[in-house]
């Protein structure tokens, strides 16, 4: 936001603006749980955090949609159907809609 209480552009916005959890105290456990997730999210996609997340995502989504066109099989997200872990990790609690 600008002076002026507008948006401007920005060509790439702050990593704080991104993930506010950073300017929480060192020892907050809120802190330390998002660090930790954000440090697995990067590693499960091999993203950098050092380059633009969001050119890299959508690098990612043409990839994928470029396969999906050839017809080539994809993983969707979430624990692959042939895992052998799958019913450990994957339970029915849930919210139901009403």
């Amino acid at each position: 936001m600008n002076e002026e209480g507008s948006v401007g552009h920005q060509s790439k916005p702050e990593i704080l603006h991104l993930n506010p959890h950073r300017e929480w105290p060192a020892a907050n456990p809120w802190r330390d749980a998002h660090t930790a997730l954000d440090t697995a999210v990067l590693a499960a996609y091999a993203f950098n955090a050092k380059q633009d997340l969001l050119a890299e995502l959508l690098a990612l989504n043409r990839a994928v949609a470029a396969r999906i066109e050839r017809g080539e099989p994809i993983t969707a997200s979430g624990v692959p159907p042939n895992s052998p872990e799958s019913q450990s990790v994957v339970t029915r609690v849930c919210i139901w809609p009403t």
